[in-house]
């Protein structure tokens, strides 16, 4: 299929969004991408879908619409391959950071 790419900008990681033939494996679109497209891949999630059933107004019959994969690329970033997934509070549990905290009332 031709990979309709979208960014998903709500994720601080570059992400890309591509529609793959739901017989594909993770493996199979990161060679993919790699090797025609050049691009920088770290990681491939992937989402099956259920092709929708319609029926045709004129005629009256009921169709199905095939059905797809959604392949979340997660790409190399300025950081490095692999971020950590929650680095944002890895960086709250520093030594630094926990002395910036105000004092718990009530502890001993």
């Amino acid at each position: 299929r031709s990979p309709q790419l979208r960014t998903a900008s709500w994720l601080s990681r570059p992400v890309e969004v591509f529609l793959v033939s739901p017989k594909m494996t993770k493996l199979e679109i990161k060679e993919y991408l790699c090797k025609l497209y050049n691009l920088p891949v770290t990681k491939v999630h992937t989402a099956n879908y259920l092709g929708k059933r319609k029926t045709d107004q004129m005629r009256g019959t009921r169709f199905k619409m095939p059905d797809f994969k959604k392949a979340f690329v997660y790409l190399r970033d300025e950081q490095g391959t692999q971020r950590p997934r929650y680095h944002e509070v890895e960086a709250q549990l520093t030594d630094e950071a926990q002395a910036a905290w105000p004092a718990r009332p009530n502890r001993v």
